[in-house]
C-alpha cells in the first residue's frame, strides 16, 4: 500500500488528494487482506489436518507456523512446499510492485530542473527505502 501511495505522491501530486481519497485507501486495505486470506486460510486448514503426537510443547514464545510443522509425526513434505510457495508469491509480488513504482518515481525525480526539488523528493521516499530495504533484506 505505500508504494502506490508514494507513487501518486511524487509523480502526480497535484491530483494526490482526488486520487488518494478515503474510498481508494479502503479499497487498497481490502485488496490487501481479501487477497491474502484464502491462501492463509488454506494453509492453517493444511496444518489442522496434520496428525500430531508425542511433545506438544511449542520452544518458542509465538506459535509459529515452522515449529508446528515440525511437531507432526506425519508427512510434512507438501504442507511445507505450500508454505515455501505461499511466502515466495507474497514477496516476489510485492517486490515486483515495489520496483514498478519505484523506478517510475525515480523517472519523475530525474525530471525537475532544481537539485533541491531532487533533494526534496528524494527525502520524501528515504524513510520507506529504509522500510523496505530492512524488510527484504530480512527474507
Amino acid at each position: 500500500m505505500m508504494s502506490p501511495d508514494q507513487y501518486v505522491a511524487i509523480c502526480k501530486p497535484l491530483h494526490y488528494p482526488i486520487i488518494m481519497n478515503l474510498n481508494t485507501c479502503f479499497l487498497l486495505a481490502t485488496a490487501c487482506f481479501t487477497l491474502s486470506f484464502p491462501p492463509i486460510t488454506g494453509l492453517v486448514v493444511k496444518v489442522s489436518q496434520l496428525s500430531f503426537c508425542g511433545s506438544h510443547v511449542i520452544p518458542h514464545f509465538f506459535c509459529k507456523l515452522g515449529p508446528l510443522i515440525h511437531l507432526s509425526c506425519s508427512d510434512t513434505r507438501s504442507t511445507e512446499i505450500l508454505a515455501l510457495v505461499l511466502a515466495l508469491v507474497i514477496l516476489l509480488t510485492s517486490i515486483i510492485i515495489t520496483i514498478i513504482a519505484y523506478s517510475n518515481i525515480v523517472v519523475t525525480i530525474m525530471q525537475p530542473p532544481s537539485a533541491k526539488e531532487k533533494h526534496k523528493a528524494f527525502a520524501t521516499c528515504s524513510s520507506h527505502l529504509i522500510v523496505l530495504s530492512l524488510m527484504y533484506g530480512s527474507c
